[in-house]
């Protein structure tokens, strides 16, 4: 038997929620003796989400092996929303059963959900990307630009020069641009993304800033770092831009 422990306010409720709003289907949970990781894409292979959060977050840390398991986001998020994050909960694997249960509370709730022992997942090493450009932009900064563009449209085009950072959106009736100053670079970047996968990744909101990876022909890399969490979120580009 394996298990660990989350707070009420854990993180692992958000990123289950999060998996759900960008249209995953299943994802991976691998558990090992030093981390939780998680990784999932959307259905059609638009984007790729990894988080790890390493045991020190848990409260408690009983791991003694790895294993890999494939679960249903739509199953397990239904499941978490029930405990309203009121209450402490203890995972728990036994029997190639997943056990999810509260912990201190006034009505004990307990799940067990069938799994799957996915030694074979083919996990995907977002590392093998090389993108040389990293900007520093704090998040709340960065969604309500990218919020108020989504409101004339659904792609967002990021144009970087040696000047400024522009975050433009276009539709039938005109345009809208917003500028940064305090990102530049060398040569223009030029590229152009679909706007639902950054609005609807509740995660960047938690983080007060990013690192955020940019560069022509590749797709956007954003990484979320604090408190022994480390998430890497991946976009496909639309198309590559004149």
């Amino acid at each position: 038997m394996l298990y660990f422990t989350t707070k009420k306010d854990s993180i692992l409720y958000s990123v289950f929620e999060t998996l759900k709003t960008l249209e995953c289907n299943t994802f991976m949970f691998k558990i090992t003796p030093k981390e939780i990781h998680i990784q999932s894409t959307d259905i059609v292979k638009i984007c790729i989400i990894d988080i790890k959060i390493e045991k020190a977050y848990f409260e408690k840390y009983e791991v003694k092996q790895t294993i890999i398991l494939q679960l249903d986001i739509d199953f397990i998020n239904k499941v978490c929303k029930l405990f309203n994050k009121k209450n402490d909960t203890i995972f728990r694997y036994e029997d190639n059963y997943l056990f999810i249960e509260s912990i201190n509370s006034n009505i004990d709730k307990r799940f067990r959900i069938n799994t799957i022992d996915s030694k074979n997942y083919n996990i995907i090493n977002i590392n093998k990307l090389v993108i040389d450009n990293t900007f520093r932009i704090e998040t709340k900064e960065f969604l309500n630009i990218c919020n108020d563009l989504n409101v004339f449209d659904d792609d967002v085009t990021f144009t970087i020069t040696n000047k400024n950072m522009c975050f433009s959106a276009h539709n039938e009736c005109g345009d809208i641009q917003y500028y940064i100053s305090n990102v530049t670079n060398d040569y223009k970047i030029n590229i152009s993304y679909k706007l639902k996968f950054i609005v609807k990744n509740k995660l960047i909101q938690l983080f007060d800033s990013m690192h955020l990876k940019l560069d022509n022909e590749k797709p956007l890399f954003l990484n979320l770092q604090k408190d022994n969490i480390n998430i890497d979120y991946l976009i496909a580009p639309n198309y590559i831009c004149d």
